[in-house]
């Protein structure tokens, strides 16, 4: 009797663990936007861009690990519809030390927007 009563109580964990790590599998992966720079970023120049995109969503973003001071990966703490991502992509493009923007391509299909100068 306590050995059937072991196996149901392992099962038990068994099925929450495997149930946890299947749903965390299943999870919408958090939006990355990939910023690239005109030229490498000095201090002042990523302070500016820095409150530039609080400027347009405070607190939406935190930079990826493997960012630099020429791209930064920046991950969105809120999910954007389409239009909005479209808009929020836009907007970073009127910085005049943003090259261009991307959605990352790990995660999206790639979609590109350009500051043609």
């Amino acid at each position: 009797m306590r050995t059937h009563q072991f196996f149901l109580s392992v099962f038990i964990v068994f099925s929450f663990f495997l149930s946890t790590v299947v749903s965390t599998l299943h999870a919408d992966p958090a939006q990355r936007v990939i910023i690239h720079f005109n030229e490498q970023l000095s201090v002042s120049q990523t302070n500016e861009v820095h409150e530039y995109l609080i400027s347009l969503k405070p607190g939406v973003y935190t930079l990826a690990e493997h960012s630099s001071d020429v791209r930064w990966v920046t991950v969105l703490a809120d999910k954007l519809d389409e239009a909005q991502l479209s808009d929020f992509m836009a907007e970073l493009l009127k910085n005049k030390l943003i090259k261009h923007v991307e959605l990352d391509r790990l995660l999206k299909t790639q979609s590109v927007i350009s500051n043609n100068k």
